[in-house]
């Protein structure tokens, strides 16, 4: 039996990371304690929780939806559908995601890359507001097949500052 992989897309955080908009940049700060048998340092980070990568819950947009503490772990691990996004396209449409609804419907986790990935080539890059994005129906028509996850290669899924 083939062992599945694992790919960790993650970005590692840093004072450089690229922040959305109006977020502050991550600070690191060396702890240090010291007795007279040992030294104990540590490192305190002051960040946005939507720096790099990272997970939003239904609460972040819908109030009566649950928090991040109640996302199931089973819903962030496991197989999934990468859906690549022709490089025009600005917008992530329900017309992209049918073309891959049988892989959609077998996995329930979806990744999208963009063309933003080429961003984090360069790790220091400076936001960008003109990223590639969900359009409200797609993200509809993947809440009714159940989809559990959405990922994105950019900082959000939502039009920069969309109500």
């Amino acid at each position: 039996m083939q062992k599945p992989r694992i790919y960790d897309i993650s970005l590692p955080v840093s004072e450089q990371v690229t922040k959305y908009g109006g977020d502050n940049q991550p600070v690191f700060k060396t702890l240090t304690r010291s007795t007279e048998f040992y030294t104990i340092t540590s490192t305190a980070i002051t960040c946005s929780v939507h720096t790099g990568t990272h997970v939003d819950s239904p609460k972040h947009l819908f109030p009566a939806g649950y928090g991040i503490d109640e996302v199931p772990l089973e819903y962030l691990v496991g197989a999934c559908a990468v859906v690549q996004v022709p490089e025009d396209a600005g917008v992530i449409t329900q017309e992209h995601l049918q073309n891959h609804a049988t892989l959609i419907a077998k996995h329930k986790r979806v990744l999208f890359k963009t063309r933003d990935y080429k961003r984090w080539i360069d790790a220091a890059h400076k936001f960008t507001p003109e990223y590639v994005y969900l359009a409200a129906d797609a993200a509809e028509w993947l809440a009714g097949q159940g989809v559990k996850l959405v990922g994105i290669d950019y900082l959000s899924v939502d039009p920069y500052m969309d109500d």
